[in-house]
């Protein structure tokens, strides 16, 4: 299927019926409704992203908070446990003394 030279769409410009004062008004338009939906987004990228990081610092607080909390509670099971056998030991030793 050869096509004969000359009918290709791409060897002449299009011809627009609009005056080039309209398309310029519209490119006009369209680039500056773009510029406007772009910077929008970049203030909402912008927030999303000190949301995740406020979120994760936030995490890592708690999670400090609660390592601490775990690492108290066992040192005070430890305690206990030391307490509770010098309360076992002292009892068994005081009646045999008498």
């Amino acid at each position: 299927m050869d096509v004969p030279g000359g009918t290709d769409q791409h060897d002449t410009p299009p011809v627009y019926k609009t005056s080039k004062q309209v398309q310029a008004w519209f490119l006009g338009r369209s680039r500056d409704l773009w510029k406007t939906k772009y910077a929008a987004l970049k203030v909402e990228s912008k927030r999303l992203q000190q949301q995740v990081a406020d979120v994760c610092r936030s995490r890592a607080d708690w999670r400090g908070k609660a390592e601490a909390a775990l690492r108290e509670a066992q040192e005070l099971r430890a305690q206990l446990a030391e307490l509770q056998a010098q309360l076992d030991v002292s009892p068994e030793g005081s009646q045999k003394n008498a």
